[in-house]
């Protein structure tokens, strides 16, 4: 068996809004070029790897959702992503993952971004 995720969805309280950070702050493609008001969502999509985050607007704003953002130059995005106006939680630092960085969203969601390298341990 094969499973892998399509779609991750996010609610946002004002769809519209919603659209915009994730397009023009964040910088997603947006999937279909108009926004379904009548059925209250829009999709984005990151073509590279065929996975898509859907908005949906709701009253009652689901929080919490932690998603991971790889990326291959973590503190070129970071400093991208601040000049966009995203407020950082924690600012690029080394761990055991790689180097990464951490922000939340207007509705509460967390994000991380990581640059993911690989240590090894070196026998001297």
């Amino acid at each position: 068996m094969e499973l892998s995720v399509k779609y991750v969805f996010i609610y946002v309280s004002k769809l519209e809004e919603g659209s915009v950070f994730y397009r023009d702050v964040l910088g997603f493609e947006q999937a279909y070029p108009i926004i379904d008001l009548m059925q209250n969502h829009v999709a984005f999509c990151n073509v590279a790897i065929g996975m898509g985050i859907i908005l949906i607007e709701s009253e009652q704003v689901v929080k919490g959702m932690n998603l991971v953002l790889n990326t291959t130059d973590c503190i070129k995005d970071y400093l991208q992503l601040k000049a966009n106006g995203v407020v950082f939680a924690k600012v690029p630092d080394y761990n055991d993952k790689g180097l990464e960085a951490e922000f939340i969203d207007p509705y509460g969601n967390v994000f991380t971004l990581l640059e993911e390298r690989i240590y090894e341990k070196k026998i001297l």
